[in-house]
């Protein structure tokens, strides 16, 4: 019965649980998924093999080879940055699956700057940066407002500006005036000034840009006034109507914060995530 007791009050939300104890459960729950998906694979594939050959990979080549490193915390990155953008909406109540089409038109944006504007060289990144950013927040405000004001699904507004952005991001893309590689099929390797780079590697700056994010996004929820509305909104549209708080002001504004960090995450892969 004790192991029982300490078991739930482990495992279930409606006992407070510690910083260190959430730290811990997603860790395991981590492992517990990364393990069963091991073994499916292996049973799939009638050879036990690939087990040790991940693990070997994971812990050993991973951190020996430079591309491979590289490339896991490049990933790395992105997908806390991806967390974050969705996360900024979630509070609010909302769900921004349109976070792929923001990144998209960030990435457009950044590609167009770095092929047509011409800016001076140690510029180049704060304002592909600011630019894609603000497409990104464009297009998830004006999902936002049609969730505010029209009532509209944002998931089904989301879904339908993911292929509006992708079709326009292919016109625009396919223009004679952007350059193209030899292969004549993807837009041509931004110079180096503008590639996001420290000592030859892309994952120094991807992490940092990470960790700024995570700053940013902790102190908007947990230290500003701002954050706080959020939940509530999130929490209960009813409940905040009744404190007096803008419930449309508040979706429009988060849903513009989710796409301005999703419109960093198309600089992350474009200027980021080129090959060397």
């Amino acid at each position: 019965m004790k192991v029982h007791n300490k078991w739930q009050k482990f495992i279930h939300s409606d006992v407070r649980q510690s910083t260190t104890k959430k730290i811990i459960a997603t860790i395991v729950s981590i492992l517990i998924a990364f393990f069963l998906a091991l073994i499916i694979a292996c049973s799939v594939c009638d050879t036990w093999k690939i087990f040790g050959k991940v693990i070997e990979t994971i812990f050993n080549s991973g951190f020996k080879n430079d591309m491979i490193f590289n490339t896991l915390m490049s990933n790395m990155a992105i997908l806390i940055v991806g967390g974050l953008a969705f996360i900024s909406a979630y509070k609010a109540g909302l769900f921004n699956i349109g976070i792929s089409g923001q990144m998209v038109a960030g990435a457009t944006g950044a590609t167009l700057i770095c092929h047509l504007a011409g800016i001076g060289s140690g510029a180049n990144q704060f304002v592909i940066t600011i630019v894609s950013m603000a497409l990104g927040a464009f297009f998830a405000a004006i999902v936002g407002t049609l969730k505010a004001y029209l009532k509209i699904n944002e998931v089904v507004s989301s879904i339908m500006f993911n292929w509006i952005i992708y079709f326009m991001s292919i016109l625009i893309l396919s223009s004679p005036a952007i350059p193209r590689d030899d292969s004549q099929l993807n837009t041509r390797t931004p110079a180096n000034d503008i590639l996001l780079r420290m000592d030859g590697n892309s994952w120094i700056p991807l992490m940092i840009l990470a960790g700024i994010t995570v700053i940013f996004v902790a102190v908007i929820l947990s230290m500003t006034v701002f954050g706080k509305k959020q939940k509530v909104v999130g929490l209960s549209n009813t409940g905040a109507l009744a404190a007096g708080y803008n419930v449309k002001a508040n979706q429009i504004a988060s849903m513009a914060i989710s796409g301005a960090i999703a419109g960093l995450l198309g600089v992350m892969l474009y200027c980021g995530y080129s090959p060397n």
